[in-house]
């Protein structure tokens, strides 16, 4: 069992004055680790709803809790919109068509060249261990972002299929816009 060895390197007033910001660097407690990274902590009831401390690049932030909460909620809108194209999919039959097409190559080797930049792993080595010509294979495998273009090669088009798409990427990218920095609290 592994500890963290912690030592406060910031200790001051918060935003409002009636509490403070913490901050500890960590690192493992044994001697063959080499990594560190801080860890942040609001003390006040009334910042600590107004404010998020992150570590970015190995410096602590404040940002505005709206904003954490609001990329959350695009983050879990995109894991809805994943599985709104998968039972979509699902729906349209479209898992079988791609087993059946996954199912008419002669060898692994031929399927793993036809399907390369469709899945979501790209290693041969993989691809060998574990392809099977099947509807839970396809689903689990190829993905969502190259799904339209692996129906090409069924001869399958869904523009309600690429809508959805899209909408997934677009939430995608707003999940991963980091909140504005509203203060450097430690560098």
């Amino acid at each position: 069992m592994s500890t963290t060895d912690r030592q406060e390197v910031l200790r001051h007033a918060c935003t409002c004055g009636r509490g403070e910001y913490v901050v500890e660097h960590c690192s493992p407690d044994h001697p063959w680790a080499r990594g560190y990274w801080y860890e942040a902590d609001i003390i006040c009831p009334e910042c600590a709803a107004k404010y998020v401390l992150e570590v970015r690049e190995k410096k602590v932030v404040r940002v505005a809790k709206t904003d954490v909460l609001a990329r959350a909620k695009k983050e879990t809108e995109w894991h809805a919109k994943l599985r709104e194209i998968e039972e979509h999919a699902d729906s349209q039959g479209h898992y079988d068509a791609l087993a059946r097409w996954l199912g008419s190559f002669r060898s692994v080797a031929a399927a793993f060249r036809a399907t390369r930049g469709l899945m979501l792993t790209t290693s041969e080595g993989t691809f060998r261990k574990r392809f099977s010509p099947t509807k839970e294979w396809a689903k689990r495998t190829i993905s969502y972002r190259e799904l339209p273009a692996a129906l090409k090669n069924v001869n399958r088009t869904d523009p309600v299929l690429e809508d959805l798409v899209k909408e997934a990427e677009t939430l995608w990218n707003t999940s991963r816009r980091e909140p504005a920095i509203l203060e450097a609290i430690y560098n």
